[in-house]
C-alpha cells in the first residue's frame, strides 16, 4: 500500500512539473512591466538572449544578456554598454532569477546576485508577446 501511495504521489508531482514547465516557457520572450513604488515602474523587453530594461523614473535603458538554465531559472549579465550604468556591480556581475510561481499573465520571481546577499521578490506582468 505504501508503495502504491508513493507511486501515485510521484506521478502527480511529475504531472504538475511538466504542466508548469510549458506555462513558464510563455515568459521567455515578450514585453513585461514591473511595478515599483521606490524605483518607479519599468518595462522589460526580452527576446532570445537579450533583455532591455527601461527604467522610466530615472530615464535609464539597460541591456542584459539572458541565459536560461531551466524553464524556471535564468541569469542576467549586464551587456558591455550597460556595465557603466551600474558602477556598484563588479565586472563579473550575474543576477540569477528564479520563477517561483506562474500566473495567467504574470509570474513571481526571486532575484539574487553573485555580489550581494540581498534577495528580492517581485511580480512581473506580461503585457504582450
Amino acid at each position: 500500500m505504501k508503495q502504491l501511495l508513493f507511486i501515485t504521489a510521484f506521478f502527480l508531482f511529475s504531472l504538475s512539473l511538466f504542466g508548469q514547465s510549458s506555462d513558464l516557457r510563455k515568459f521567455r520572450n515578450g514585453r513585461f512591466k514591473v511595478h515599483s513604488d521606490s524605483e518607479g515602474d519599468y518595462i522589460i523587453i526580452r527576446k532570445g538572449s537579450r533583455q532591455i530594461e527601461f527604467m522610466e523614473k530615472i530615464g535609464v535603458e539597460a541591456e542584459f544578456i539572458v541565459k536560461w538554465k531551466s524553464d524556471s531559472v535564468y541569469t542576467l549579465r549586464p551587456a558591455r554598454g550597460s556595465v557603466r550604468l551600474f558602477p556598484k556591480f563588479p565586472k563579473n556581475a550575474v543576477l540569477t532569477v528564479r520563477i517561483l510561481k506562474a500566473k495567467e499573465h504574470s509570474y513571481i520571481q526571486l532575484t539574487s546576485s553573485n555580489f550581494d546577499d540581498y534577495k528580492y521578490t517581485s511580480e512581473i506582468f506580461k503585457v504582450e508577446d
